[in-house]
C-alpha cells in the first residue's frame, strides 16, 4: 500500500478504524485487477473516495471491486466529474 493511500486513510478515518480499513483494502490483490500495481492503487483510491470515511462502505466496495474492479473506478470517476458550484 503506497504512502498516498495511507495518508488518505489517516485523513478520512478515525484512528480506531484505520487498521480495519487497511485490512479490507489488502483483500484486493493484483489478480483482482488487470493493470498491475497502478491499477491496484487506483482501485484503492477509488474505494476511499467513495467510502467517504465509512468503514462499512469500504467493506462493501472491496467486495464489489473483487467482483469487478471497473465498477468501483467508474463510480469514482463520476464523482470526480461532478461540477463544483460556487
Amino acid at each position: 500500500m503506497n504512502d498516498e493511500i495511507l495518508r488518505i486513510i489517516d485523513r478520512d478515518f478515525e484512528e480506531k478504524d484505520r487498521q480495519l480499513v487497511i485490512k479490507y483494502l489488502k483483500k484486493i490483490h493484483l489478480n483482482n485487477v488487470w493493470g498491475g500495481n497502478g491499477t491496484l492503487h487506483q482501485v484503492q483510491h477509488s474505494i476511499l473516495l467513495l467510502a467517504e470515511g465509512s468503514v462499512y462502505r469500504v467493506k462493501d466496495l472491496v467486495k464489489c471491486a473483487r467482483d469487478d474492479f471497473r465498477d468501483v473506478i467508474a463510480a469514482a470517476t463520476q464523482i470526480r466529474k461532478k461540477p463544483k458550484l460556487p
